[in-house]
């Protein structure tokens, strides 16, 4: 399972850096912090578990987004790092399609179609990949910033 999430978070930060995101703060809406994360976390603040779970966990939204932007964008939890994508024991999720800017340029890039069926999609992970890869291949030369 972890070669998966981390084919995933792989998959994800390339997305994101195509820079469709309006960092709107829908994702940090329902933080979930992981064991990991909470680790993470913890050590970089210098604040002891018990005290991340009595004051931080659980709050909604996420207690490190201010003027949504992430405190700690380097050290967010995995969950975030993968949104506008979910991974489920039965496959990678899209979500937020029609309310979050990332998601629905992804859906509307991977489907070709501009008509938004439902916020949550099934993405096989094969076609994100053939995206991505020729995605990358057509923006060698073109700017940065460009976006999709």
């Amino acid at each position: 399972m972890r070669a998966l999430v981390d084919r995933v978070l792989k998959i994800c930060e390339e997305v994101s850096s195509i820079g469709a995101c309006a960092k709107c703060g829908k994702c940090c809406e329902s933080p979930i912090f992981l064991p990991e994360d909470r680790e993470r976390i913890c050590k970089h603040l210098n604040i002891s578990k018990t005290y991340f779970e009595k004051h931080l966990a659980g709050r909604k939204p996420c207690p490190f987004l201010e003027n949504n932007i992430c405190k700690i964008y380097s050290l967010r939890p995995i969950v975030c790092r993968i949104y506008p994508f979910q991974l489920f024991n039965h496959g990678l999720f899209l979500v937020g399609v029609g309310s979050c800017r990332l998601a629905t340029e992804i859906y509307r890039k991977i489907y070709d179609e501009n008509r938004i069926k439902s916020n949550i999609v099934k993405i096989p992970l094969i076609e994100l990949e053939k995206f991505l890869h020729i995605k990358g291949a057509n923006n060698r030369h073109m700017p940065k910033n460009k976006k999709f």
